[in-house]
């Protein structure tokens, strides 16, 4: 069966790497409440877009899919491309997409799931695709073929007789190539009608459409119905299922997800999350502004990272938190509600102002942080700002906070004041080099990490705000010029900065010397990225735009660079923490030396010296937890990952401390190495064909 899922895993491949051009006859055959889609439009052409992004030009100046295999594996790799992924490629010039309808739970559930492929233009050469290169390899495998028809159709069936559930359907209608796991849900499509049971059960989607109209002619498209999806898991197990779920999600009922590469390489991603009511639920807690930014014009233009979000009105965005925090308590019958408002009675106790009164009026919708990336580090220049409709008011809460500080005595920050414009400028001597601003302008509460973070607010204006830049024109053409929120990243400048800093690590401390290739041969092709959010009363759309394709980029070299990067630092955390633990246990054993002059006959007697029952179990196994208890000492000796080497021992008596062994890991739980704790007290991982192991295993 291994074979059989290959080529659905070929198909899937094909549908997350290429794009579709939107064969009609696809929407003909999903049915409505379909609960996930993923289309690409045109796949010879997507393949010519992604060659023209960075992260295509990185894998292939660098050869990292040559270099991540060994010899023998990327020769096999290669062949299967040449075999049958590149003429797959050509065959399928329409679209390509795959389809979930329905959802099931338990081990032996098969999923509701169709692969798409238009092959109308180009029947006959897949006729021969599938007659030449696909039906021998299936013969060599020894995996049976018979046909039966369905609502006159033929369909193929694929499989190891007599079991049906390891079978795959596939038929051709309509210039369509269809492929699923289950008859029933072929079946259904060819009949365009739902699957069964399964999707009949779940809410009428009428969400799919508006999520097609937001992602427009985009060349590849995600659309998941997470209302059906979730409605589907809490009817299935109501005591698993977090209760926040139906109060946050419920109203959630689609995502849709679309990105079109430019001729230059450049992307413009479009998302859309629609809801199914009115905004009172979690994504109803931004509202639109009626006006763009206006936090543009006090941005810096040397901003390397702007990011501004206008939630309408504070008063009713805090009315609309507390409702909410009111429902989740009515499905969780939990009371937390009363606790927070004796909090906010407290702060208004302090402040001497009533918040819904007095400070939520006082200040408008819209909030924008800029930052500077630093020239060396530090603190980066950054300054949050905060709409103000009553400047008097907010001078009087700032005023009141500073007066609070002045209470602490002794230990209160020293607050200095000083003038820039005209604009008075407070600043908090927290401690050394660190020194936070504070101003009130007419329309903006300033407060920045330094008096100059606030100055370049001060000073920013016609002329000199980020909008003057022209890569920032560039990166938020075509975004609307207003939403309910907005962000834009200098992604150059902080390559620039962050680049020297891995490189300048020392090799055994920095990142892998892969990663370091690709990230400095991506840094040529970065530029801004940006994005702007807009919300109504039926969701919520996102649209990001990146001059360098970012988020393909990522998808084609992240998996090569980056997951062989985490998985070598899990490994480095594991053994840090490994080390930790054995020179626990060992400081342990020397402490229950001290009492009674030996070390002790099993690694249980150590429970008195030690603080945790994590101590014993390594971190990879720290799951395991609960199977020890320090109370009963034979879940510590039956369970623990590490290995007491002397037992009974006066370690007064040996003359090399410094390499006798006193402790070490059971297995190997970094490959090729073993931690170890040594009598004079310390550790370290050796490797596992060393001396020292050889001589513990023959002593064994």
């Amino acid at each position: 069966m291994k074979t059989i899922w290959s080529v659905v895993c070929v198909a899937l491949v094909l549908g997350v790497v290429g794009a579709a051009q939107g064969a009609q006859s696809f929407d003909n055959l999903l049915p409505d409440n379909a609960i996930a889609y993923v289309s690409v439009r045109n796949v010879p052409e997507m393949v010519e877009k992604l060659k023209l992004t960075a992260g295509y030009k990185v894998f292939t100046e660098l050869r990292l899919f040559e270099r991540m295999l060994p010899p023998e594996k990327y020769a096999e790799a290669q062949n299967i491309l040449d075999t049958f992924i590149k003429p797959l490629g050509e065959i399928c010039t329409g679209e390509v997409a795959v389809a979930v309808l329905g959802v099931e739970f338990g081990a032996d559930a098969v999923p509701e799931v169709a692969v798409f492929v238009d092959v109308s233009g180009t029947q006959d050469a897949f006729d021969d695709y599938l007659e030449e290169t696909v039906f021998p390899l299936l013969d060599e495998q020894g995996l049976a073929r018979e046909t039966q028809e369905v609502a006159g159709i033929e369909v193929l069936k694929i499989g190891i007789e007599p079991d049906e559930d390891n079978a795959i359907f596939c038929a051709l209608k309509d210039g369509v190539f269809i492929l699923s796991p289950r008859l029933d849900t072929l079946s259904a499509l060819l009949a365009n009608i739902g699957p069964g049971p399964a999707v009949a059960m779940l809410p009428s989607n009428a969400g799919y459409a508006d999520v097609k109209r937001a992602l427009g002619q985009a060349d590849f498209s995600i659309y998941v119905n997470l209302g059906a999806i979730i409605a589907r898991a809490v009817a299935e197990n109501d005591e698993a299922a977090p209760m926040w779920w139906a109060v946050g999600f419920s109203k959630l009922r689609a995502i849709g997800f679309g990105t079109t590469i430019g001729p230059d390489g450049s992307a413009t991603s479009t998302m859309r999350l629609t809801t199914g009511g009115p905004p009172d639920g979690m994504l109803g807690l931004i509202a639109r502004p009626g006006e763009p930014f206006t936090s543009l014009k006090h941005t810096p233009r040397e901003a390397g990272l702007y990011y501004a979000v206008d939630v309408g009105s504070p008063e009713e965005l805090y009315t609309k938190l507390i409702s909410m925090v009111e429902e989740i308590e009515v499905q969780t019958a939990e009371v937390h509600i009363e606790e927070f408002e004796e909090g906010v009675a407290q702060l208004e106790a302090l402040l001497g102002m009533k918040l819904e009164e007095e400070i939520l009026p006082a200040f408008g919708g819209e909030i924008a942080l800029y930052a500077k990336v630093p020239e060396a580090l530090g603190i980066p220049p950054a300054a949050l700002m905060i709409e103000v409709t009553d400047k008097e008011t907010v001078e009087r809460l700032v005023q009141r906070v500073f007066d609070l500080i002045g209470t602490l005595g002794e230990d209160a920050p020293r607050l200095t004041k000083a003038e820039h414009k005209g604009v008075e400028i407070t600043t908090v001597l927290a401690a050394p080099m660190i020194s936070p601003a504070v101003a009130v302008l007419d329309d903006y509460l300033v407060v920045g990490t330094s008096p100059a973070a606030v100055r370049s607010v001060i000073d920013a204006g016609p002329g000199n705000n980020i909008e003057a830049r022209e890569d920032f024109r560039t990166t938020m053409a075509g975004l609307p010029t207003s939403g309910c929120a907005m962000a834009y990243v200098d992604l150059r400048a902080v390559y620039e900065f962050v680049f020297p800093l891995l490189a300048a690590a020392a090799p055994d401390d920095g990142p892998p010397a892969e990663l370091m290739q690709a990230l400095g041969a991506l840094g040529e092709h970065l530029g801004g990225f940006g994005a702007v959010v807009a919300g109504d009363e039926s969701g919520l759309t996102y649209r990001m735009h990146s001059k360098s394709a970012l988020l393909e980029s990522a998808m084609i070299v992240g998996p090569v660079v980056i997951v062989p990067a985490v998985m070598r630092a899990r490994e480095t955390a594991y053994a840090a923490a490994s080390l930790s633990n054995v020179k626990q246990l060992a400081v342990a054993v020397m402490q229950y030396h001290a009492d009674y002059g030996v070390t002790p006959q099993r690694l249980s007697e150590l429970a008195p010296y030690v603080s945790s029952r994590g101590v014993f179990l390594h971190p990879m196994n720290s799951d395991k937890a609960g199977l020890i208890d320090l109370e009963k000492p034979s879940t510590i000796d039956e369970h623990a990952d590490y290995e007491l080497l002397l037992k009974g021992t006066n370690l007064d008596e040996i003359r090399d401390s410094s390499e006798t062994p006193l402790i070490w890991e059971k297995k190997e739980f970094t490959e090729g190495r073993r931690v170890v704790g040594f009598v004079d007290g310390h550790v370290q991982q050796v490797l596992a064909d060393s001396a020292i192991v050889v001589e513990i295993e023959e002593s064994q």
